[in-house]
């Protein structure tokens, strides 16, 4: 049954009940309608964040069991190559980030100079 459906059934029992009087059973089905009424139809907007966020809580619970496998992987492993059935955990490296703050020459000179652009994005949060 769709809204309009629900306003035209609960008219109708306003009617009934101006010309009849009060009956119990129409007023509980009266009450029952107006609490479907209450029910907001929710934009696609609205679906879209609600599955973002469902799907972004999924991959927290999927990282924690990715991170738990790995660290198993790593202890059999033991800090080297190793190969599992038809798969391989791969040991690499890469050079560490820069530390800027360590470089004495750098004391006086403004890093912001040489920022990149600022970069935008966006974050889905729940307000309640």
């Amino acid at each position: 049954m769709n809204i309009e459906q629900i306003k035209n059934n609960l008219a109708n029992i306003e009617i009934i009940q101006d010309i009849w009087g009060l009956d119990e059973g129409l007023i509980m089905e009266q009450r029952e309608l107006q609490e479907m009424l209450k029910v907001e139809e929710v934009s696609s907007e609205v679906k879209a964040a609600q599955k973002l966020w469902e799907i972004k809580q999924q991959l927290k619970e999927l990282k924690k069991v990715e991170d738990k496998l790995t660290e198993e992987l790593k202890r059999v492993a033991q800090g080297k190559t190793a190969s599992f059935g038809e798969y391989i955990f791969l040991l690499k490296s890469r050079k560490g980030n820069v530390q800027y703050a360590h470089i004495p020459e750098l004391d006086n000179v403004d890093l912001e100079l040489y920022r990149g652009a600022e970069i935008q994005y966006f974050e889905l949060n729940k307000l309640c």
